[in-house]
């Protein structure tokens, strides 16, 4: 099995962050939403994730050090092989990305948010079951799973994305 780089991430309602792991059986059906983040960031469920100290959004991250939305989606891109481009709103214009309805949301896909698909200022992955992980300051600082059901979130999304 492959070695992967340790990701740390934060669900909303945990005050730890989480950093993914390889595990023996990476075809099996993703069950927690630990699995469906793996799933969605590497295509199979190679990873479950155990507690570890926070990862913080930095503003203009790009690292395990922190980071900020756009920076977060582009590693997760890059892990799936796609040379995603830097900002929320380039990412969202990029030519190797496709218009996706949310009602056809599927794991991996580019979540956009702002006043309107011309104004991006804020994207996320979206990992399944109406949820989404993002670097993000929204209630705090952090790379956070969030759900597409909050009204923050419900009123800003603006536009989804599939990477071809």
């Amino acid at each position: 099995m492959h070695s992967f780089m340790a990701l740390a991430l934060l669900a909303a309602t945990a005050p730890e962050a989480v950093i993914l792991k390889p595990v023996a059986n990476m075809y099996a059906q993703p069950t927690t939403d630990a699995e469906v983040v793996s799933q969605a960031i590497y295509g199979t469920n190679i990873g479950v994730l155990e507690t570890q100290p926070g990862l913080p959004y930095t503003w203009g991250g790009a690292s395990s050090f922190g980071y900020d939305c756009s920076g977060f989606t582009q590693m997760l891109g890059r892990r799936r092989g796609a040379p995603i481009p830097r900002d929320a709103d380039v990412q969202s214009a990029w030519p190797g990305v496709v218009a996706v309805k949310r009602e056809d949301l599927q794991p991996g896909d580019l979540l956009f948010f702002g006043a309107d698909a011309g104004h991006i200022t804020h994207t996320g992955m979206y990992i399944g079951a109406g949820k989404f992980i993002n670097a993000t300051t929204w209630i705090r600082p952090v790379v956070q799973i969030c759900d597409l059901g909050d009204p923050h979130w419900t009123r800003l999304l603006a536009a989804s994305r599939r990477l071809k």
